[in-house]
């Protein structure tokens, strides 16, 4: 399903085909808000569906800003995937926006040729767990900021899961000044955008209406019994999907309550 075809359903179960009572811009901004949960369901389950890859270069210091102070075209090796304006140069030396880093899942060492990875740091969420006298090699990730026990001199390889990118730019070329408006589904006409949504989750796409109608519900005090047990099955379908899809990483998958899960 492409943006303009998961609107379309979202209007059908709201049953609003118009904007009587439902503008463009509101079903815009439900169903950014559908597909954040949709991905954020996902990730909860197996953060390995969507891990995105990005490399830093660290040049003998213990900290890294992931946020590289805002810059806009970043320099190669230097991205930011944290701040108001998160992106990476591409291989055609322009740069691209990026969905903001929501879960560190993994930081490696590369070798020089950033081939196979050297050694994989332990991430910690508390700052006295981080040994400065390298015993291990450990990292926390503290707003903006890595910090890691011991200076790096070296290329990492961050694996992480990230928002949604519907609406950003792709191939600015360099020198372009455009801060990061955020990710919509509304274009600059006032029409829900046309757009793919390349998730590798196709075949799930039609939770992304259903994640949206609950958040108009909250708003229309809509709710819908046939909604809700769809939205519960689908959910229990996609689970059991995600927790037999990546067979490496099923020490790292298992079940959660959903505590908006209604029977």
């Amino acid at each position: 399903m492409n943006t303009q075809e998961v609107a379309a359903l979202f209007r059908t179960y709201c049953d609003e085909p118009d904007e009587s009572f439902l503008s463009t811009a509101d079903v815009a901004l439900y169903c950014k808000l559908g597909y954040a949960q949709f991905l954020a369901f996902i990730d909860e389950i197996n953060p390995y569906v969507r891990l995105r890859g990005t490399v830093i270069t660290l040049a003998n210091v213990r900290t890294y800003d992931l946020s590289q102070a805002g810059t806009v075209a970043t320099a190669v090796g230097t991205p930011s995937i944290l701040g108001p304006n998160p992106n990476i140069i591409n291989a055609a030396g322009n740069f691209d926006e990026l969905g903001r880093m929501t879960r560190l899942v993994a930081i490696y060492s590369q070798n020089p040729a950033s081939q196979l990875p050297l050694m994989q740091y332990d991430i910690v969420n508390n700052i006295n767990a981080v040994h400065p006298n390298g015993r291990r090699n450990t990292v926390q990730w503290a707003g903006n900021t890595l910090t890691f026990s011991t200076n790096q001199a070296a290329s990492l390889m961050l694996l992480y899961n990230y928002e949604q990118e519907i609406g950003l730019t792709l191939a600015n070329p360099v020198g372009v000044t455009a801060n990061q408006p955020g990710q919509s589904w509304l274009a600059t006409t006032g029409a829900i955008a046309l757009l793919p949504i390349d998730d590798n989750m196709q075949q799930w796409h039609d939770m992304i209406p259903l994640f949206s109608y609950a958040q108009y519900a909250i708003a229309d005090s809509a709710t819908s019994a046939q909604i809700t047990k769809r939205l519960n099955e689908r959910k229990t379908e996609l689970r059991e999907y995600l927790m037999q899809r990546s067979f490496g990483a099923v020490s790292h998958v298992h079940l959660n309550a959903d505590p908006g899960e209604i029977f």
